[in-house]
């Protein structure tokens, strides 16, 4: 009887192995987005109020993309994941003039100029009509012939992270997701 080694087949640079590395990398790290997705989740909480200062943010839209809005998705060029909010549509500009959105605002204590419009009535009075924001995207089109005004107003917003704090309790358990993801992938 002959004893071989088939030690060459487990190098690292074989196709076998980069596909199995490969398969079991994604695997773990879409668990690991998918858990640190489920913990800033969780940490929302649907009220009319807002948040205290430190802590998570309030979620008040039910039916539409709200805070609670969480994707995850592998990015092959750094082979990571990435798990944020959606961007919710809107954009802000901080007083430095970068352009962020409501749920970078939240998670860093930012404070944001909110450019906002109204049309001016026909008769020239107040007439209650209600200010509405500027979308950076969507910019306002007047009407033909209707008169508008603009402002810029300052909104302050304190810190209330979710998505950081949601990272730092589920990292313990990464390296347990890895054990014997190897194994598992074939």
């Amino acid at each position: 009887m002959q004893v071989t080694f088939a030690v060459k087949e487990s190098f690292f640079d074989r196709p076998k192995v980069i596909k199995a590395l490969a398969r079991a990398k994604r695997k773990v790290l879409s668990k690991a987005g998918a858990f640190v997705r489920k913990r800033a989740r969780s940490s929302l909480r649907r009220r009319k109020k807002p948040s205290a200062p430190g802590s998570p943010p309030s979620a008040h839209s039910k039916d539409s993309a709200s805070l609670k809005t969480i994707l995850f998705a592998f990015q092959p060029q750094s082979e990571s994941t990435i798990v944020g909010p959606v961007a919710l549509n809107q954009v802000n500009f901080t007083v430095e003039s970068v352009t962020t959105t409501v749920p970078g605002l939240h998670e860093r204590g930012e404070t944001a100029i909110i450019r906002e419009y109204r049309y001016v009535p026909e008769d020239g009075t107040d007439g209650n009509v209600e200010w509405r924001r500027l979308d950076g995207r969507r910019q306002y089109r007047p009407w033909k012939g209707r008169r508008f005004e603009t402002r810029r107003r300052t909104a302050r917003y304190p810190k209330r992270p979710f998505m950081r704090p949601a990272l730092e309790a589920e990292a313990p358990n990464f390296p347990e997701l890895f054990k014997n993801s190897i194994a598992s992938a074939r």
